[in-house]
């Protein structure tokens, strides 16, 4: 005997119901799993720059080194040149065990997933082939700017390193193919500096970022509606205060460090996957 159409309707009815009661129970449920990753990643990242600075006698790391018809050492891992200067994105290689900081990460080491990176809009395909996305940003005023020509900061004459981002949750609206200016998509971006225009942070944990400063600790930052890029809104993507960058104000003298150049993103944003 079939059900009667009543029937199946009331079924439909109830299992919304029951779809609508659990569906934030799920979702809350993820976040809170994706801000236990992305303190873990940050805590990896600070632990192995503290083991870098303890060897360069408090210097703080380049965004990046080149070597030319070699590597390319990123600070999360090392890119065959030939990788960094023809491969495609999604086909470029990487090693996150190697490079300026994951040397000191040991041997198979991964950026654990952080699912919440996917949770504010579409994202495009991973940079690099058989790695994840890698949505964490280092603070480039502090490694000798984007191309690493500059002078980099060392940690024992910060004026405030409590105030000081070294690394925070990261990513950067695209739209460079297959996303559009009609389409814009989420991509993950690995460094961020003073400048309103590289929206570079991703406030993505409950409506903020995470972020770690310079003596250690972790903390949830929320943005300025103004800093949000306006392409992706809902994707909360945006920049820090210039005081969580260089430590001081905007009329202030800052720590230095930025070279003032360009910097290495696809579309203009501090994405290592640039060339």
């Amino acid at each position: 005997m079939g059900f009667t159409l009543i029937e199946t309707i009331a079924a439909l009815v109830i299992v919304s119901v029951l779809f609508s009661l659990a569906y934030p129970v799920y979702r809350n449920a993820q976040m809170q799993t994706s801000k236990a990753v992305a303190a873990a990643n940050l805590r990896d990242f600070q632990l192995a720059g503290v083991m870098y600075q303890d060897d360069h006698e408090g210097n703080f790391w380049q965004y990046r080194q080149n070597d030319p018809g070699n590597q390319v050492n990123w600070w999360f891992g090392s890119e065959p040149w030939n990788s960094n200067q023809s491969a495609a994105n999604g086909n470029r290689q990487l090693d996150e065990s190697n490079g300026t900081l994951g040397s000191y990460m040991g041997k198979g080491h991964k950026v654990k997933g952080d699912a919440a990176f996917k949770m504010t809009g579409k994202t495009k395909k991973a940079v690099f082939v058989d790695t994840s996305y890698i949505p964490y940003a280092y603070n480039v005023t502090l490694g000798g700017g984007w191309n690493g020509n500059g002078d980099v900061l060392n940690r024992d004459t910060l004026s405030n390193p409590s105030k000081i981002a070294v690394f925070a949750t990261g990513a950067q609206v695209d739209t460079s193919s297959p996303a559009s200016p009609f389409n814009p998509m989420i991509e993950d971006a690995q460094g961020f500096d003073d400048k309103p225009t590289n929206k570079t942070i991703h406030f993505r944990l409950s409506g903020k970022a995470l972020v770690i400063f310079a003596d250690g600790h972790l903390e949830y930052v929320a943005p300025d509606p103004e800093s949000l890029d306006a392409r992706m809104p809902k994707a909360r993507i945006g920049y820090l205060p210039v005081e969580l960058v260089t430590g001081e104000s905007e009329n202030g003298n800052g720590n230095g460090g930025g070279n003032g150049g360009g910097n290495s993103g696809g579309n203009g944003n501090g994405n290592g996957g640039g060339n």
